[in-house]
């Protein structure tokens, strides 16, 4: 009985006719930076140079690290995501040259998301390119201004405090606090509070609804980090087969519920200046049959955007008793001068504070690269080297922010190297932890302000300590899109003497 083509002989020797052809197809582009002149990473067939990745024995960002490290004093390096070629980039100048001053080739990320498929992640600011995403960034850009941000701090603050109350009873009982479980719950409540204008109760309630569903907007499994390494590498890949990066199950959750809370502001006339408030307001003002309008996908994907988290400075500042210390006398001694009181105005003077936050975005990086597309041809200056357009171009912030031709001892972490005495002689373009040119991250300042607020709660009246658990090391989780500390990250809070 034959299987497939209606003879033996050729059942027989289709696997031998198949194999060669695969593997043909998965190396057929190996030769890219070769032709170019270029040097590489050599790759391996089918997933090219992140094998390591696939199998899970490390986080997507760190091929391209590696790739980094690899290119020692070249300005750049080939590598390949699967069959993909992509141009690491590694000086600073040229950095600067992509990501700012031709910016009209590089408007674009090498993740193309399908709409069709996936259209909460392709409506975002991350999914949108070119027209759509100019519109939706304009669009945005009033929700971050000063006035804005003075309403979020207010948001953000009555967070913290509840967070110190919950703190308070696990310092009373002398328990360990898992950092990643509570920052995670606290950034919950927070982004819930200022975007949608609703209390999440994930600091009480750890089983939450809005909690759970938040931590299963990614599926961060094994199928989760294959399908989330495609999205960012080779995104043709999930559109060839109709896969979509996050779960729909979640998405529907946020857009049902998104909707049934903007149908209620309307009909109960509700308005508190919260994102959904503005964002509901900029999508009605678009015009009747306009193509790009702002959906109701949009508004879900903004309403669940994360920003990090203070777990790993609280991390560094437990192993650091006298730096944590030092930072606590700032604290005080700025709250001081307000008269006690946590104010907007307050954190914004805690100048110290904010380099404590920086240096942790240096050696812990939320996103450990960057990623854009030639939108043409595209000649690297200085060289006689054209990359065709298409071709995806990385940047290592991990690789930037560890370089020790930039940072003096550079896995300390030294707050200090921030001062502007310190850093004044500090090339552009090698400290990137929120982006770089007119894709910098539009969050940023929220994200400062977010972190900053919970280690003013936290230093001004506990002490952190390492507990018996307390690894002294490390590593980010692989299966996590942003860096998010592996395996348990336990310490031990007191409340302060002075509190």
């Amino acid at each position: 009985m034959t299987l497939v083509t209606g003879s033996w002989l050729l059942d027989a020797a289709l696997p031998l006719l198949l194999v060669p052809l695969l593997y043909w197809y998965a190396t057929r582009n190996f030769d890219y930076w070769k032709k170019l002149g270029i040097p590489y990473m050599k790759p391996i067939p089918y997933v090219g140079n992140m094998g390591s990745v696939v199998i899970g024995r490390k986080h997507m960002g760190e091929p391209v690290f590696e790739c980094y490290r690899r290119a020692g004093d070249a300005p750049f390096m080939g590598m390949f995501a699967f069959d993909k070629p992509i141009l690491l980039v590694k000086d600073p100048a040229l950095i600067g040259r992509i990501m700012t001053t031709d910016f009209s080739t590089f408007y674009a990320t090498n993740a193309k998301i399908d709409p069709v498929t996936d259209p909460v992640f392709a409506t975002s600011l991350f999914g949108q390119h070119g027209a759509g995403w100019r519109k939706l960034r304009t669009s945005l850009t009033p929700a971050f201004t000063s006035g804005k941000m003075k309403l979020m701090f207010h948001l953000l603050n009555e967070t913290g405090q509840k967070l110190g109350s919950h703190l308070e009873s696990a310092a009373s009982k002398g328990t360990e606090v898992e950092l990643k479980d509570v920052m995670a719950r606290y950034t919950t409540d927070a982004v819930c509070s200022i975007f949608m204008g609703v209390d999440a109760n994930s600091l009480e309630n750890p089983k939450s609804p809005l909690r759970e569903h938040v931590r299963r907007i990614l599926r961060e499994t094994v199928v989760g980090r294959i399908i989330t390494t495609l999205a960012f590498f080779a995104p043709q890949i999930l559109s060839a087969l109709r896969i979509r990066l996050g779960s729909k199950k979640v998405e529907d959750f946020f857009v049902q519920n998104t909707v049934k809370l903007i149908e209620h502001r309307k009909e109960t006339g509700i308005v508190r200046n919260y994102i959904i408030d503005m964002l509901t307001k900029i999508k009605e003002e678009q015009p009747e049959g306009d193509n790009e309008q702002l959906t109701d996908v949009v508004l879900v994907c903004w309403l669940r955007q994360l920003v990090f988290d203070a777990a790993f400075t609280l991390f560094e500042l437990a192993w650091n008793q006298s730096l944590q210390e030092e930072v606590r006398q700032h604290v005080r001694h700025v709250l001081s001068k307000h008269g006690g009181h946590i104010t907007y105005e307050a954190v914004n003077e805690m100048t110290d504070l904010t380099n404590v936050v920086s240096e942790t975005q240096r050696k812990y990086p939320t996103v450990n690269f960057l990623n854009r597309e030639a939108s043409r041809d595209y000649r690297i200056e200085g060289t006689d080297i054209v990359l065709p357009k298409g071709t995806a171009v990385f940047v290592s912030v991990a690789g930037l922010h560890s370089d020790p031709k930039y940072w003096k001892e550079p896995l300390r972490f030294w707050p200090d190297r921030f001062r502007e005495e310190n850093s004044r002689d500090r090339p552009s373009h090698t400290f990137m932890p929120f982006g770089e040119g007119p894709r910098t991250c539009i969050g940023m300042r929220l994200a400062y302000m977010q972190v900053k607020v919970v280690l003013v709660h936290i230093l001004n009246n506990f002490e952190v300590h390492p507990a018996p658990s307390t690894p002294t090391t490390l590593r980010y989780h692989p299966s996590r899109l942003v860096g998010t500390p592996a395996g348990n990250l336990s310490v031990l809070f007191k409340k302060t003497s002075c509190s």
